[in-house]
């Protein structure tokens, strides 16, 4: 398991090739949302509007990820699978190509 944090803005790439993007973190104290886009290519877009913490999304058939805290304009968002699927914020990219 892994949790980054992640704003607006901000996104994770899953094995080389599914993109998930924070696209808004909002909503009042008690009660945080966020909404997530994942976008593979070759599919429809998928937009997770509203998350709260708690609230689960099967990403692949072993990544599974799970929003596990919202605080002010950040999310963290857990990734639940193997050792062998890469998972990389996506500002590290150009470092590891």
């Amino acid at each position: 398991m892994l949790v980054l944090a992640r704003r607006a803005g901000e996104s994770v790439e899953v094995n080389n090739s599914i993109r998930l993007n924070a696209l808004d973190v909002y909503g009042p104290w008690h009660s945080p949302r966020a909404t997530l886009d994942i976008v593979e290519p070759g599919k429809e877009n998928i937009r997770l509007h509203g998350m709260a913490v708690g609230e689960e999304h099967q990403l692949t058939d072993n990544c599974r990820i799970k929003i596990v805290r919202i605080v002010g304009r950040q999310v963290g968002i857990l990734f639940d699978a193997p050792k062998e699927v890469a998972i990389w914020r996506t500002e590290l990219l150009p470092l590891i190509n």
